[in-house]
């Protein structure tokens, strides 16, 4: 019904002079002209939403909506004409090969190219609501084995034993071995009979990675590209106005309907962008954002009658149409910018689901996936019994170096089960835990060594970062580095810089001459994407080779 009350303006306007000879038959021709705009339709849904637009042929999918929308503008032109000479009916373009009429025609197709984006943005919309969906019972799902793990473990237990161990290294030697095996004991019932989570975020499909769109559409810095995109569409649709007919341009008398038009659009389009939109933020009802969008239509509607009579066709009002034609006219142009309106508001809302829930969402499951992802590696029997048992040996000749190992160890399961409950750590903490993490790293590696220096101006600041997000780049440096002239180190800096804190982790690294390039996990990945969450297009990271040394560099702001 929409689009029929739509193409009812296409076929009025079409047809109007002739309406004394033709009559109501004309209606009819709304079916044709519907079934047009339908086939248009059925090409976005059923060809290129599901074969671009949701495999991020971004570009690809506008040029064919594009293309889909001037066929349709193309084509009605020529049903008219065809139409014309088979009634027998005066035709309204002398010469179809003029190149006036398809610019015309683009100038037409550009409000139901609008229309067909906005049906994909929708589709994508649901599309990506769905994952965050899935994302949600993923999250929920590992939010629940992480507790159990936590619950069946017993943190409480396993810090006062390694406490009990380093005491009897001092006070009780020959008990230490003996503490040690009931600790590895108690490790190994309840690692070995923990269950696997009913999902394991490394299988889970997410779909695509919709980032570069994503931030096309809410980045601050393509803000002014998406307003001159938007300003050269309204331009080109209010070109369509110079036309007397698709083929007879009219530059000298219709250019102030040309500039009345563009400043109605204008004034349409920043009334919803900074009025109506922002109420239905504040209230989120829709009935009121439908009522207020209906208000303002009822109140553009008749000063856009009388600038059409007065700056470039006073036809549609001068002739004696019935008033059947005329209301269902009318109400064409008030369902045409109805759907103008509600493109913009779409774009509005979209954005403010991507900034909002979508990124909260996805933002709490990358956070959950991280954590599980270093839990399981953590607690991992063969790593807990690999330092513990190296403990066990180092606490005859060297009991200072065990009283180390297991004050890291204790250190890690504290910050594990404990620090991350919160979404946020200070930098201070984070610091503590890679210092544990790679001092334990460093009893399994030989030769390893590592170094972490921070600022003296940020080493006291309390600077909130989120949990866990240095690690999976020190992990990669430590999995993949490689000993050169002898050693293996591994060195992370903090640095503040121009109100941002700049990470960068170096690490020995030969390539292979098997691999082409330097290999890598889902964690930096991931984490990437955690940052896209988290900063937008406000933070840089980057990677390099230079020598034997790859180089991690991340900048995020302080804030």
């Amino acid at each position: 019904m929409a689009f029929a009350f739509l193409a009812s303006g296409t076929v009025v306007s079409a047809f109007m002079d002739v309406y004394a000879k033709a009559g109501m038959n004309l209606l009819w021709l709304l079916l044709p002209v519907t079934l047009l705009f339908m086939a248009a339709v059925a090409v976005d849904v059923l060809i290129a939403i599901p074969r671009l637009l949701c495999r991020q042929k971004y570009l690809l999918y506008c040029l064919v909506i594009l293309a889909t929308s001037y066929a349709a503008s193309i084509t009605a032109i020529f049903m008219e004409y065809a139409v014309r000479r088979i009634m027998d009916l005066p035709p309204r373009v002398t010469d179809i090969g003029s190149p006036w009429v398809y610019v015309d025609a683009f100038s037409d197709s550009m409000l139901l190219m609008l229309i067909l984006l906005g049906i994909g943005a929708r589709a994508l919309h649901v599309r990506w609501a769905e994952e965050a969906e899935r994302e949600r019972v993923m999250a929920g799902r590992l939010t629940d084995y992480i507790n159990e793990v936590r619950q069946r473990l017993d943190p409480a237990y396993i810090v006062s034993s390694l406490e009990n161990i380093s005491d009897s290294l001092q006070n009780a030697p020959a008990e230490v071995a003996g503490r040690i095996r009931k600790l590895c004991d108690y490790l190994r019932r309840q690692l070995y009979e923990l269950p696997s989570p009913s999902v394991m975020p490394d299988n889970v499909n997410i779909g695509p990675d919709y980032s570069a769109l994503t931030n096309f559409i809410v980045g601050r810095k393509y803000r002014w590209v998406r307003h001159a995109i938007f300003q050269v569409i309204l331009l080109i649709i209010s070109f369509g106005t110079n036309f007397n007919s698709p083929d007879r341009p009219d530059f000298a008398n219709r250019f102030g309907g040309f500039v009345a038009m563009y400043l109605i659009l204008d004034f349409l389009t920043y009334i919803n962008v900074l009025w109506l939109s922002r109420r239905f933020r504040r209230h989120r009802s829709l009935r009121k954002y439908m009522i207020d969008t209906g208000i303002l239509l009822a109140a553009v509607i008749v000063p856009l009658i009388i600038t059409e009579i007065a700056t470039y066709d006073q036809n549609p009002y001068d002739k004696q149409l019935p008033v059947v034609i005329m209301v269902i006219m009318t109400i064409g142009t008030m369902l045409t910018l109805f759907f103008f309106i509600g493109g913009t508001a779409a774009i509005m809302m979209h954005q403010d689901w991507i900034i909002g829930k979508r990124r909260m969402m996805l933002l709490h499951a990358e956070t959950v996936r991280q954590e599980y992802s270093f839990l399981r590696k953590q607690i991992n029997p063969h790593f807990l019994f690999n330092v513990l048992n190296n403990a066990g040996i180092l606490s005859v000749e060297e009991p200072e170096e065990a009283a180390r190992m297991l004050a890291e160890l204790r250190k890690l399961v504290e910050y594990q089960f404990s620090e991350t409950d919160n979404s946020t750590t200070t930098l201070r903490r984070e610091i503590g835990f890679l210092n544990s993490y790679l001092a334990l790293e460093g009893t399994r590696t030989e030769p390893f060594g590592f170094e972490i220096s921070c600022h003296s101006e940020i080493d006291d600041a309390k600077i909130d970062i989120p949990t866990l997000l240095f690690i999976p780049f020190v992990e990669n440096a430590v999995k993949h580095g490689s000993e050169v002239d002898g050693r293996r180190t591994v060195n992370v800096t903090f640095t503040q810089s121009e109100g941002h804190l700049e990470f960068r982790c170096e690490n020995t690294f030969r390539l292979r001459k098997s691999g082409s390039g330097r290999p890598g996990g889902l964690g930096v990945p991931n984490t990437l994407r955690r940052l896209n969450l988290l900063f937008g297009d406000n933070y840089s990271y980057s990677t390099r080779t230079d020598g034997n040394c790859h180089i991690v560099e991340l900048k995020l702001p302080m804030h």
